[in-house]
């Protein structure tokens, strides 16, 4: 079979790396090719030569919000005759888009050729976009051949799509990636990972630690790996509060998970998430956990009472007592790291790329016995 994947760029978010992921499981058994449209890289690895990597490698002008609306404008009929050009070469038994940008252009793209069984797959929280774009978007995924939501509670939302057409596949962890756990943490450190974005909302954080840190022990750190638009905002947050010392912003990191791993604590501040691999990924390191209740309800499905904490979204005062509760108990803490170690036989890479794989095969059928 062939499969593509059509996403916007591979940089190292979330969303790209559960392409890669995919894309390097499916490709033992199929040909893959993953097409972008900006930049010429990809953040993560493929390591097959069954797949074909492709990129329009087009930049975007980010200097202010007319640059960048006005880059998208140039950039979309460019970017229509790419993928049509592209599929045309790779000729797939289906397409997989990632992110609502190619889900819009796949969709002219493909809107008129039955041959093809197009997949569509919500990897944020919906509720967060303008009315135009859930017009736009609910045009395109009620026309979706498979519909592919991350939790119960994104599938419920999408009530205006048949049910026989979407499907919950949560995302995947590779094993294989994952360094050796370490069995006793290292250090005090609190750490956690992201974009300096406002998504992300690290100033909750950093303004819980603060508000904690005169009741955990003197050498814990605030450690956020990532780099964004905010980071200026956030180090003057820190330096006001003359704590340079105690919490660090080193920016990202491509080997995160050896760097964090034997942290005391992982913590997700974020407004909003779809289903995070940074959580899922220090969970199955053995990290204990604290997250905001985010409304796509994963954060509920990965933590109960023995494995972490959820707190009320931009909460500091919750956020502080959790931060607290935490490092001040190492049975605690020990209880979670010993807990959150079986996420990986649930979420592993092969459960999860069969669960797509069984569910594209059904409808790569369907579609030739139409045709």
């Amino acid at each position: 079979m062939k499969i593509m994947f059509i996403i916007p760029r591979m940089n190292g978010g979330g969303a790209e790396r559960v392409v890669a992921n995919l894309a390097n499981s499916f490709s033992k058994e199929n040909k893959v090719m993953v097409c972008t449209l900006v930049s010429n890289e990809s953040f993560y690895d493929f390591n097959s030569n069954n797949i074909d990597f492709k990129s329009a490698g087009y930049s975007i002008d980010r200097k202010n919000k007319i640059s960048t609306l006005n880059s998208y404008r140039k950039l979309f009929f460019k970017s229509l005759k790419y993928l049509k050009r592209k599929i045309n070469e790779f000729d797939p038994d289906c397409i997989i888009s990632f992110l609502i940008e190619t889900d819009i252009l796949t969709y002219l793209v493909t809107r008129k050729n039955k041959k093809i069984v197009r997949i569509n797959s919500e990897r944020n929280d919906p509720t967060r976009r303008n009315k135009i774009i859930k017009i736009i978007l609910k045009h395109i995924y009620k026309k979706s051949d498979l519909f592919v939501c991350q939790s119960k509670k994104i599938y419920d939302y999408y009530k205006y799509i048949d049910a026989r057409k979407k499907v919950i596949i949560s995302n995947p962890i590779d094993n294989t990636k994952l360094p050796q756990i370490v069995k006793d943490e290292s250090n005090h450190n609190i750490v956690s990972v992201g974009r300096l974005t406002s998504q992300k909302n690290f100033e909750l954080l950093i303004n819980s630690f603060i508000i904690a840190k005169n009741s955990i022990p003197e050498d814990s750190k605030l450690i956020i790996y990532g780099e964004g638009k905010l980071r200026s905002k956030l180090e003057e947050l820190i330096a006001s509060n003359k704590l340079k010392e105690r919490i660090l912003l080193p920016g990202a990191k491509k080997d995160i998970l050896n760097v964090i791993n034997g942290s005391a604590l992982f913590v997700m501040s974020s407004n909003y998430e779809g289903f995070p691999n940074a959580l899922l990924e220090a969970m199955a390191i053995g990290l204990p956990v604290i997250s905001t209740d985010f409304y796509t309800g994963v954060a509920k499905e990965l933590i109960k009472k023995d494995n972490g904490i959820i707190v009320g979204i931009n909460n500091e005062l919750e956020m502080s007592e959790a931060i607290i509760k935490m490092m001040n108990s190492d049975t605690l803490r020990n209880t979670c790291r010993h807990n959150n170690i079986k996420i990986r036989n649930k979420y592993n890479i092969d459960t999860i790329s069969s669960q797509w794989m069984k569910a594209i095969e059904k409808e790569v059928e369907i579609n030739e016995s139409k045709n």
